[in-house]
């Protein structure tokens, strides 16, 4: 997941791969920064993927 975070901070931040890898490696971007990202994504995600479920053909009755 460390790496979804980081892609999407890269991107809110239009950083490059060399300053993310400096942010990531050297600045040691900490847990009380990186769970509030993660937990946004992961929210995200879920709601993508429950609309999807919801929207998928019923199987064809036998």
């Amino acid at each position: 997941m460390a790496i979804l975070v980081l892609g999407v901070v890269r991107l809110g931040w239009d950083a490059g791969w060399d300053r993310m890898e400096h942010i990531a490696n050297d600045d040691r971007l900490d847990a009380a920064l990186l769970q509030p990202i993660n937990a946004r994504l992961a929210a995200a995600g879920r709601e993508v993927f429950r609309k999807k479920i919801a929207d998928a053909p019923r199987a064809l009755a036998a």
